[in-house]
């Protein structure tokens, strides 16, 4: 494993303190050698920082930095990135697990230097309520590995090059990795779909989370198509109706269509 690209990897916290611990257990215990942990306390105050301070202290070396005040995703990550001191940035989301290998799958691509983003496959957990039914199987579309124009699953499984990221900080969090994504190709890099590099996002929707990032995706959206000139159609209202008029609809037909 000589060659293994040195990496970082990056993972932003606010008040999760139970799923950091399974997230953080995970990426200590990846195949791979050469990499490091830096986690960014968005001021949690739930007991995360005891967290920290006990797998500082009895497993594991990591980075942490705690924010005084809450500042948000998109100030953590750049602040993660900074304080990075490999080529490659790994992000996972506090409340993904990583599978064993994720890292070693994640990094293949980089092996070509055109590559400046990857990312990899995030699995559903099992759906215990209507909402969550609504919202399984969306990344079960992106599982053809190779180059592509977009990523699905935003920082929650994505690895950049330190440089390119550094030289274009997107701006918002909602749409980060189209954003990157999109970012990447116009100027001549490859962004890369690795399905083989799986982390299980452990959230779990009710009625209200899932219309609320719904909302959310619909303002990204809208965002993103003003500032790409495409489609500047304001989607806010839209993107909310279309989410409470659709729900039972989409969740019966996942029930139909897609196998548990």
């Amino acid at each position: 494993m000589a060659d293994q690209i040195s990496v970082s990897v990056v993972i932003c916290t606010r008040n999760r303190c139970e799923s950091l611990q399974q997230c953080l257990a995970s990426v200590v215990g990846q195949d791979y050698l050469h990499y490091e942990i830096i986690v960014i306390n968005d001021s949690s105050n739930d007991g995360t920082r005891e967290v920290l301070d006990h797998y500082h202290a009895n497993t594991v070396p990591i980075k942490v930095f705690h924010n005084n005040r809450n500042m948000g995703i998109c100030y953590s990550r750049n602040k993660g990135v900074a304080l990075a001191a490999n080529e490659i940035i790994a992000f996972i989301d506090d409340d993904c697990i990583a599978k064993k290998d994720w890292l070693t799958e994640l990094t293949k691509p980089f092996n070509n230097p055109r590559v400046a983003v990857v990312g990899g496959l995030i699995k559903d957990p099992q759906p215990i309520n209507l909402s969550m039914v609504a919202a399984r199987g969306h990344y079960k579309r992106f599982n053809k590995e190779g180059p592509c124009d977009s990523l699905p699953g935003g920082a929650a499984n994505l690895a950049v090059r330190k440089q390119f990221y550094i030289t274009h900080p997107p701006q918002n969090p909602e749409l980060e990795d189209w954003e990157i994504c999109q970012i990447a190709v116009d100027s001549g890099h490859i962004v890369y779909n690795c399905p083989k590099a799986v982390v299980v996002h452990e959230h779990y929707h009710n009625l209200r989370t899932l219309l609320r990032q719904r909302y959310r995706y619909g303002v990204g959206q809208t965002w993103f198509r003003k500032r790409f000139k495409r489609y500047p159609l304001n989607l806010k209202t839209i993107s909310l109706l279309a989410t409470v008029l659709s729900l039972p609809f989409i969740a019966l037909w996942k029930i139909l269509l897609i196998p548990a």
